[in-house]
């Protein structure tokens, strides 16, 4: 199961992401993020509730990284479980992207 939400702050989007982000769950991530897609400013990705994260789940959000990066759009990634930080870490995401983007406690 997938919970998203979505919120705004002093220009700031704050997307909350919990439970699931799998194979199953990918396509709703994806609507969710193009329906409530930032048109500028940061981008905060609050995974706080996230339990589980296959390749898939970490394929979309590398996508969506890329390109807020593109768009030279600033986003981090805060509140990662161990679990989680892990799956991201072994597939060298924080390397990649540089490990000032995530956070493990809240931003």
């Amino acid at each position: 199961m997938l919970s998203l939400s979505y919120t705004s702050e002093a220009q700031t989007t704050i997307l909350k992401v919990a439970g699931e982000l799998d194979l199953f769950t990918v396509p709703e991530f994806k609507a969710f993020y193009e329906k409530h897609k930032p048109v500028n400013g940061p981008v905060v990705f609050d995974l706080a509730g996230l339990e589980f994260m296959d390749s898939t789940g970490v394929g979309s959000l590398l996508a969506i990284w890329k390109d807020l990066s593109q768009n030279q759009q600033p986003f981090s990634v805060c509140n990662l479980n161990e679990d989680v930080y892990e799956v991201l870490d072994v597939m060298g995401v924080p390397d990649f992207l540089g490990e000032e983007h995530f956070k493990r406690s809240p931003f």
